[in-house]
């Protein structure tokens, strides 16, 4: 089908807005390709699809206008309003010390999970006001998690969270069959008898198993 052009400015509070990630689309998932503004604010779309559209601007939402109509003619000098979303950062730690290549979950966060940097920092961007769920683990060196924590964000909010790797409970052996060979692929599970804690873990060719990452603290059943 034919696409269309709509070309114009993205203003925040009256201010040229510099690196929006900007698409249009239809409501059945139709889109453009994806621009950016410059310094100025201004931005070209290319393939937009004809018909009613809505602008998707990264990392903002939109105020107005609200949806565009679109024809075989190019749209040009629209103004886009936008509106300050917020923002979460902080520092993931294990026994404050940082903790690089840990992965961050952020439940209204898009994408919903980041990965720390070397100095233990993680960033989201873009997130709508209202109540989010963070939490964090580390599974090969670190070998912890934090339990999640619900952190409420103010429309444009910029918020420090720090996190805490505090659950590290491990548990580890070798499977052995009858004759006491050690098996290698055989799934355990440990479920902790009176809570909700529990792991898997794959054994290895020489038998062994690692559990990680537990919150401990109790009787665990185990199963294979």
């Amino acid at each position: 089908s034919r696409r269309a052009r709509i070309s114009g400015r993205v203003l925040l509070s009256g201010a040229p807005v510099n690196g929006a990630r900007i698409r249009a689309g239809t409501t059945d998932g139709d889109r453009s390709d994806a621009t950016f503004s410059d310094a100025d604010g201004r931005f070209v779309l290319e393939g937009v699809p004809r018909g009613h559209v809505s602008f998707s601007i990264w990392p903002y939402g939109v105020q107005s206008p609200t949806s565009l109509t679109v024809d075989d003619e190019p749209l040009d000098g629209i103004t886009v309003e936008l509106a300050a979303l917020g923002r979460l950062h902080g520092r993931v730690t294990r026994r404050g010390q940082p903790v690089a290549g840990a992965e961050v979950r952020c439940s209204r966060g898009t994408p919903k999970t980041t990965t720390t940097h070397l100095d233990g920092q993680y960033t989201f961007e873009g997130l709508p006001a209202g109540p989010s769920r963070l939490a964090a683990q580390e599974l090969d060196v670190a070998k912890a998690y934090s339990a999640g924590q619900f952190v409420t964000i103010a429309a444009g909010e910029n918020r420090q969270v720090d996190i805490e790797l505090s659950s590290s409970a491990e548990a580890s052996g070798v499977v052995v069959d009858e004759h006491e060979r050690p098996v290698a692929g055989v799934d355990v599970k440990l479920q902790m008898i009176d809570g909700r804690d529990w792991c898997e873990a794959l054994s290895q060719p020489n038998g062994a198993f690692d559990c990680v990452a537990m919150r401990g603290g109790g009787d665990y059943r185990v199963a294979v």
